[in-house]
């Protein structure tokens, strides 16, 4: 099994639209025009293509923060709920290829999990107090349903700056089949757009 974070991960995933970046090729702006994020991911993939490499970014501070306690994040949602989280490795989508997820586990009786660490604690206060996950992971929760076929999703926050009754906020999320099929779409679109790119590119002499 390939760690996540680990560097044969990254390759793993080179070329992949992921669950982690469904939210840059589906989001709009309020005038309907969709994000420069989208530009930006579909140059990304073109170039893990042609080259076969992941496009390492350094998130610094932030991104260690993060994975350095998911561990922790998951012991505590196993010890408060009971419910065991199993780690996986990459999952392509059975039907569409190049499309895939890493799961932070997958739960017996089809469910999965996602746990998010942020790096300030006014992130995690807030979704304490609005007591639902914040609707940013919703691309990358459904999308891990879509690509694993399941019927539910913990989202998971942990700080273990936090107070130690504070430190975990949990919720599941239902599959939403009707979100789902509008993203598929998009995400089916855009793939379309990549393949078109690329047949644009110089071609050897």
């Amino acid at each position: 099994m390939s760690a996540q974070g680990s560097g044969q991960w990254h390759r793993d995933r080179a070329g992949y639209a992921t669950a982690s970046r469904f939210g840059d090729i589906i989001g709009k702006g309020r005038n309907g025009q969709y994000l420069k994020a989208r530009e930006d991911y579909l140059i990304e993939i073109v170039t893990e293509r042609l080259t076969g490499e992941p496009i390492m970014k350094s998130h610094g501070s932030i991104g260690e923060h993060g994975k350095s306690l998911e561990t922790y994040a998951r012991y505590a949602f196993e010890a408060q709920t009971g419910i065991m989280v199993r780690e996986v490795e990459f999952i392509e989508h059975p039907d569409i290829k190049l499309v895939g997820a890493s799961p932070d586990g997958l739960i017996n009786g089809d469910s999965g999990c996602e746990i998010k660490c942020p790096a300030s604690s006014v992130v995690h206060l807030k979704t304490i107090l609005a007591n639902q996950m914040p609707d940013e992971h919703m691309p990358q929760v459904q999308g891990g349903m879509w690509v694993t076929g399941r019927k539910s999703w913990w989202f998971v926050s942990y700080d273990a700056r936090m107070p130690e009754h504070l430190r975990l906020f949990y919720q599941e999320i239902k599959r939403d089949d009707a979100y789902i099929s509008a993203m598929e779409a998009e995400i089916v679109k855009f793939l379309g757009e990549v393949d078109e790119f690329m047949k644009k590119l110089p071609r050897a002499a």
